[in-house]
């Protein structure tokens, strides 16, 4: 094997090496940045035909979000 196929060799290697870092730190600033951006109602909302009407902590549980989204949403007017 001569110099030129072991220097991509190695090359091939390092990044190999450097992907996987590369795809964690990523992941994680996608993560960041989403917990970072404020968040907005949902485009719709289902609620079992049995219970028509939740309490505000069932409705943030259910949407995943915090009662003081909730509420931002209520004095905006998405919710009533």
């Amino acid at each position: 094997m001569n110099n030129s196929q072991e220097l991509r060799r190695l090359a091939d290697s390092i990044a190999g090496l450097v992907a996987a870092p590369t795809e964690i730190i990523n992941a994680k600033v996608q993560i960041a940045i989403r917990d970072i951006t404020p968040s907005r109602p949902p485009a719709t909302v289902q609620v079992a035909a049995y219970d028509p009407w939740l309490t505000r902590t069932q409705l943030a549980a259910h949407l995943h979000v915090s009662l003081r989204t909730i509420e931002s949403w209520k004095q905006q007017g998405y919710l009533p």
